[in-house]
């Protein structure tokens, strides 16, 4: 006789995937921040000489 304790419905296992990607969404949401935050003078420097380029004064 062959007795399963645990089942995994398909209801418990969305519930487990919504948590992953809550939680992936988070660490690229902080990762992100963090990049801003660290680079985000030099990111605006780059597109302002990248649009003096474009667009000469």
């Amino acid at each position: 006789m062959n007795v399963n304790l645990h089942p995994s419905t398909p209801s418990s296992q969305r519930g487990i995937s919504a948590i992953e990607y809550l939680v992936l969404a988070v660490v690229v949401i902080g990762a992100i921040a963090t990049a801003a935050g660290l680079f985000g003078s030099d990111i605006s420097a780059a597109f302002t000489a990248l649009g003096d380029l474009i667009n000469p004064p």
